[in-house]
């Protein structure tokens, strides 16, 4: 497995080996992860599967 910057993974989720979870991914709790998850998207479900995107507000 592998996660880029700022990604989640929640409570008691299986991600399948060699799976790659893009920056700013949010992975829901109990889900189970067989296929990459591309960048900013928040995913769920088993199988995973992105619902909607993920938008990161920058503050100062």
């Amino acid at each position: 497995m592998t996660t880029g910057n700022e990604a989640w993974v929640a409570a008691d989720c299986f991600v399948g080996p060699g799976v790659k979870i893009g920056s700013n991914a949010v992975i829901g709790a109990c889900s189970s992860v067989f296929s990459d998850i591309p960048p900013a998207q928040v995913c769920w479900g088993a199988p995973c599967a992105p619902r909607y995107e993920r938008k990161c507000e920058l503050t100062s």
